[in-house]
């Protein structure tokens, strides 16, 4: 059986839709944020130990 919709059906889904992308959007923005920041932590504490390393090898020599 067929269904119709009517302008306002289809305004309601419209509305919806642009609702849950809206917020599907901030909460990626917000893990890339976050994924950044881990990134940057972990790229920074590998710099330092690759730092530490360096300084130990020269004191051996």
């Amino acid at each position: 059986m067929t269904e119709l919709v009517t302008k306002s059906d289809l305004l309601g889904v419209k509305l919806d839709l642009e609702s849950r992308l809206l917020a599907t959007r901030n909460d990626l923005q917000a893990a890339i944020e976050k994924s950044s920041l881990q990134m940057t932590l972990c790229l920074g504490g590998i710099v330092a130990v690759g730092i530490g390393i360096l300084a130990a090898l020269q004191r051996m020599h």
